[in-house]
């Protein structure tokens, strides 16, 4: 795995309407705050490696 795929993330993006879809971005505050439009609020309802962005 190379440095820049390191700095990566995959998500699934649920919008409503639309399908579901898993896209890759930066493992940054600032990328996830776009990909919701706004403030994100961390949830992480299972002990998995699994977190939601209501």
């Amino acid at each position: 795995m190379t440095d820049n795929e390191r700095d990566k993330i995959r998500v699934i993006v649920c919008r409503v309407d639309e399908r579901a879809e898993v896209i890759e971005i930066e493992d940054k505050l600032e990328a996830m705050q776009e990909v919701v439009g706004g403030l994100i609020q961390e949830c992480m309802p299972w002990e998995d490696s699994f977190l939601l962005w209501p």
